[in-house]
């Protein structure tokens, strides 16, 4: 489910965007009944949206943004919203917010 962190050399920041998608991964079921919001794909079709959110050193959430706005509403953003901030995402020692790309695929069920 997670698209991908941005690559670091450090063992720390490795370290950090393990955790953060290891936590991600833990959160899979709740993001799917977000889904509940979204048109219905063509069957056999998934739709696939890219969420991106920005963390601050101490490992709460600054802000998320989602791209192909044409494919959700409110309702939806609002969800996925909820769902990471109510995470618990690890601090890192870092001066900056780090950003996360994180891509949801939602699936018609056969």
């Amino acid at each position: 489910m997670l698209a991908g962190c941005s690559s670091s050399k450090t063992p720390e920041r490795r370290n950090w965007e393990s955790t953060v998608k290891d936590t991600l991964e833990g959160q899979k079921d709740r993001f799917q009944i977000c889904g509940k919001h979204l048109p219905r794909p063509d069957p056999g079709a998934g739709l696939t949206i890219n969420m991106t959110f920005r963390l601050n050193p101490v490992g709460a959430l600054e802000t998320m943004w989602l791209d192909e706005s044409g494919k959700w509403d409110q309702r939806f953003y609002d969800c996925v919203f909820n769902v990471v901030d109510q995470m618990n995402f690890p601090s890192i020692d870092d001066s900056t917010a780090l950003e996360i790309q994180q891509s949801l695929i939602f699936r018609t069920r056969s």
